[in-house]
């Protein structure tokens, strides 16, 4: 009868202790495994700053001419990246004034939008930058790498990694 019991005791630890440990089984062909995921909220009035993706000249350009920037700064929301450096964002030529005989000209671009880590895209305001040529007369270029900043408008909920 002890010798059951010890044996029964010994079959029970080694079932116990043998168990195969849980696979997690995430069916992705590269092995990666998926990310947890947080809920963050990104809030109105955050600083979101850009760069220029693109070079145009003023006497080019249209009033509503749709923009390419990147942005330059990881946006952290709890120390999680809610936006990322290099995030695609979007905007616009507002204003467009033509070189006179006593005035350069000049071009006003703002920032419309920017993706956030999640993929959604989310709307700016405030990011409006005003550029003006040196020589009266003459139209001017605004060139790739010219930076604007802008604040998020709409409070919103983005999920990181």
């Amino acid at each position: 009868m002890k010798s059951t019991i010890i044996f029964c005791f010994a079959l029970l630890a080694t079932n116990v202790f043998a168990a195969p440990q849980p696979s997690f089984d995430n069916n992705l062909s590269d092995g990666s495994c998926p990310f947890i995921t947080y809920l963050v909220t990104l809030q109105s009035g955050t600083l979101v700053m850009c760069e220029l993706n693109e070079t145009f000249d003023s006497d080019r350009a249209t009033i509503g001419k749709m923009l390419s920037f990147k942005v330059i700064a990881d946006v952290r929301v709890n120390n999680r990246v809610a936006i990322r450096t290099g995030a695609m964002a979007t905007g616009r030529v507002k204003g467009l004034t033509r070189a006179t005989y006593n005035n350069p000209a000049s071009v006003t671009i703002e920032l419309t939008s920017v993706q956030t880590a999640d993929g959604q895209f989310i709307a700016l305001g405030g990011g409006e930058q005003t550029m003006a040529g040196v020589y009266t007369g003459q139209g001017m270029t605004v060139y790739t790498g010219t930076r604007i900043s802008a604040q998020i408008t709409n409070q919103t909920d983005v999920h990181v990694e």
